[in-house]
């Protein structure tokens, strides 16, 4: 039984091995706690309401070869694309593209303003602790993200849940470097869920951002900035 276990198992990594590439659609689940009508006028209300619904129609998607992965909103079309909550929702959670090269250890994350080159910093803490995840087999790693917020700095908790028999290190957003595919991410109250997972054997093109890129100290300097300027013109 143990060498068929092994046998079994070593078949399974070879014909992941001859997956070359992957198309990774992922839901994105947000707890939100209850709005209070009392601190909105009724159109503000509303529109936070809608948003509130509409982060969770949002669809992610990772593509990845041997080299580069690149994780992005799905732009498709909606018949409510009108609805002022979707557009916000769109607006605040898939403005930002992230590319990560596999071979650098660093990834960039893009917008419609700048692209800012990040040494993949994360530390992991990997647990023995499984779950299935579409019929695989995940194990759960967490992390601390600290950033720079509008109140100074801040920190949300990360936890993941990878996939050792997809060999690969790519993940949602800047969450990259685990010993597997990660197909489930929380950060903070938000999170990522793999809802379809295409692999390919030939490799996909992914078109890693060549153009001016800022470091993430001036990245650090530029976001200070523009926070500081923000809470001088309230």
């Amino acid at each position: 039984m143990k060498y068929t276990y092994i046998v079994l198992f070593f078949i399974s990594s070879l014909l992941f091995s001859q997956n070359k590439s992957g198309i990774i659609t992922y839901k994105q689940i947000q707890a939100i706690s209850e709005v209070d009508s009392t601190k909105f006028d009724a159109d503000a209300f509303k529109i936070a309401m809608d948003m509130t619904k509409a982060i969770n129609k949002l669809e992610f998607k990772l593509e990845y070869n041997s080299k580069y992965s690149k994780f992005s909103i799905v732009d498709k079309l909606e018949k409510d694309d009108a609805n002022v909550g979707l557009m916000m929702a769109k607006s605040v959670f898939g403005s930002e593209v992230y590319y990560y090269s596999n071979k650098e250890k660093y990834f960039i994350r893009s917008s419609d303003n700048s692209q800012v080159k990040l040494k993949d910093s994360m530390t992991w803490s990997l647990t023995s602790e499984t779950k299935d995840i579409s019929g695989y087999t995940c194990y759960k790693a967490t992390s601390v993200d600290i950033f720079t917020s509008m109140n100074g700095i801040a920190k949300n908790d990360i936890v993941a849940w990878y996939c050792p028999k997809i060999p690969v290190n790519y993940a949602p957003e800047k969450f990259n470097g685990l010993p597997g595919l990660v197909l489930e991410l929380s950060i903070g109250n938000r999170t990522y869920v793999a809802s379809e997972i295409n692999f390919k054997k030939e490799e996909i093109t992914i078109d890693f951002p060549k153009g001016k890129v800022i470091t993430e100290q001036e990245n650090s300097a530029i976001t200070k900035a523009k926070l500081q300027e923000m809470l001088n013109n309230r």
